[in-house]
């Protein structure tokens, strides 16, 4: 992140932005891939995000500067509000749907065990060949990747053919080893090749949209349910009914027939209960 002084104050919402950069890591070396104002990502910080969490990282960036910018505060801050609003609404429309159908905690945490969130630390190898590339040019990292995996057969260590062979920008020095991920932190076919390998596995040669990899899974560490409970709660819920119609049937219930009443109600109860919404 570069020219980090051009925020004028601290504030909270100045927070999404070194939260942003702390989970991409620090390039120097290569182009920015996204500008955002004063606020760049070199390709080395967004390698392996989808392109839906580029996306994502690159609206938060702009409404977090346009936040921490005095002259849109009075814009930005009721955007975040609304957005915080309606995630908080759709939560406790989760837990609504979840109570109305007898699931507890101890049945939910019972469920999540069955089939946890995971977070991976991955080392990988990367050839780069884009899929809109020419036949050779595919061929050709492809064959690398092939040659790289013979060596690697042979007994090779991991990372340092990673600080070799791999055209990742910033592998020499990392070796490879990628910041941990979640599921949807990384690009589908990199997320299922890492999630099928056991620490200490080698995966086959894996085909994305960067070109071709090879990954050796570091270490799975299960989230804990605290953590993952308002998503997975969320997916549960979603799974037996639709939660947007539990919660039209408590507000006709419990609150007044005005929207701002209504949206008001929900959002005390929501508070009452404790609810929050999730960092990330």
């Amino acid at each position: 992140m570069k020219n980090r002084s051009q925020l004028r104050r601290v504030n909270p919402y100045q927070l999404i932005i070194l939260m942003l950069v702390a989970f991409t890591g620090c390039g120097e070396t290569a182009p920015p891939a996204i500008t955002v104002g004063a606020v760049s990502f070199a390709e080395d910080e967004l390698l392996g995000l989808s392109p839906a969490r580029r996306v994502t990282l690159a609206q938060l960036t702009a409404l977090a500067l346009a936040v921490a910018d005095s002259s849109t505060d009075q814009l930005g801050e009721p955007l975040l509000e609304k957005w915080e609003n309606d995630r908080l609404l759709d939560i406790f429309a989760a837990e609504l749907t979840l109570q109305k159908n007898g699931v507890d905690d101890a049945v939910l945490k019972a469920q999540y065990l069955t089939d946890p969130e995971w977070e991976l630390t991955v080392r990988h190898i990367l050839f780069f060949s884009e899929r809109w590339r020419d036949p050779l040019h595919r061929t050709a990292a492809r064959a690398k990747a092939a040659r790289a995996m013979e060596l690697l057969n042979e007994g090779a260590d991991f990372a340092e053919t990673a600080m070799q062979l791999s055209e990742e920008p910033g592998a020499e020095g990392r070796q490879g080893l990628l910041t941990p991920g979640r599921e949807g932190f990384w690009v589908p076919e990199f997320w299922d090749a890492a999630l099928a390998l056991q620490p200490g596995e080698i995966s086959p040669v894996t085909e994305t949209e960067y070109g071709y990899h090879i990954l050796r899974l570091e270490d799975r560490e299960m989230v804990p349910f605290h953590e993952a409970r308002t998503v997975f709660s969320r997916a549960v819920a979603n799974r037996i009914e639709d939660p947007r119609v539990t919660l039209e049937t408590w507000l006709d219930d419990n609150a007044g027939e005005t929207e701002g009443t209504r949206h008001s109600k929900a959002l005390t109860e929501s508070v009452r209960l404790e609810l929050k919404v999730p960092a990330g």
